[in-house]
């Protein structure tokens, strides 16, 4: 077998998976190399991670590791969201029992309790449920849906441009008008 072929099959060394590491996190081979410790002068490191990044291993590593990411990434966004929607949807009602009193907190459902902010109980054994802000989660909702935008869009077919034109044609010749 000839040596280039054998480099080719060799696994991944330490310091080579530490920089597929590096390297999603900004995609900067330079100073992907830096942070996997490699010691060379920024030409040559740059040199090192274009060749590194051409092996086929460091590409199926890079990519595995992107495609991890990706997927934390949605699943977190998606957590985000369904809690946003429980704190918006939520109802008080569940908090009680058939009986009207209300249920032990190992019993609530689980969607109610975490819309639970704090619970309280006064000298009187009397129990307050605050729960967090629906305004802000429903607000935070239609963003999210783009129900609601602070970038204000003006789609204005007509000829802006013409007609500030005849305006600034209609002040000059007022001024003009004045001078005479």
């Amino acid at each position: 077998m000839d040596q280039k072929k054998e480099q080719k099959e060799r696994p991944l060394t330490a310091k080579e998976i530490k920089f597929c590491h590096e390297y999603r996190v900004d995609s900067n081979g330079t100073q992907a190399m830096l942070r996997a410790g490699y010691k060379q002068n920024v030409t040559s490191l740059a040199t090192s991670a274009y060749r590194l990044l051409r092996k086929p291993q460091v590409k199926v590593l890079i990519d595995r590791l992107v495609r991890e990411d990706l997927k934390r990434a949605q699943a977190t966004a998606d957590e985000v969201l369904r809690e946003m929607s429980r704190v918006a949807m939520v109802d008080p009602s569940e908090l009680l029992g058939e009986d009207g009193k209300v249920l032990p907190l190992r019993s609530m459902p689980v969607s109610v309790r975490r819309c639970i902010r704090s619970i309280e109980k006064d000298a009187k054994g009397n129990v307050k449920f605050t729960f967090w802000d629906k305004n802000v989660a429903l607000t935070n909702l239609a963003r999210h849906h783009k129900l609601l935008t602070d970038n204000l869009v003006i789609d204005d077919k007509r000829d802006i441009a013409g007609r500030l034109a005849k305006a600034r044609a209609r002040v000059n010749a007022a001024r003009a008008g004045k001078k005479a």
